[in-house]
């Protein structure tokens, strides 16, 4: 399987082609994040109503936080959400290495578990 590609938002060079329309990657975030800040009094309560005492903007741009991993001690920094857009190639490769006609299909191909199957 091909590898993920990730975009990030000050991509001006890719551009993405999502059914007639084509597109920068920072366009896409953009237009995302304007959303989450337009609507950020409902995404608020929504975090409020799930005990998380901070709101959207905070965890956009930012929020100073602390992190604990099992095994080790608290580490300081900052947490904060990041869209990416990720494309994820279709894999030619099968397609490309066996044409149709060679292909034969599932219950023709005989299985070396046959005979145990038959007892």
């Amino acid at each position: 399987m091909a590898e993920p590609m990730l975009f990030k938002s000050a991509d001006t060079q890719t551009v993405v082609q999502v059914g007639d329309q084509v597109y920068l990657p920072n366009t896409l975030h953009e237009v995302i994040v304007s959303f989450l800040l337009s609507n950020r009094d409902s995404i608020n309560k929504y975090l409020e109503s799930k005990k998380i005492s901070t709101d959207i903007i905070s965890l956009i741009s930012g929020i100073s936080s602390r992190l604990l991993r099992p095994g080790r001690g608290w580490v300081s920094g900052q947490i904060s959400i990041k869209i990416c857009l990720e494309f994820i190639p279709e894999d030619q490769t099968l397609v490309s290495e066996t044409p149709d006609q060679d292909r034969v299909p599932i219950d023709v191909v005989s299985s070396p578990l046959d005979d145990l199957r038959a007892t």
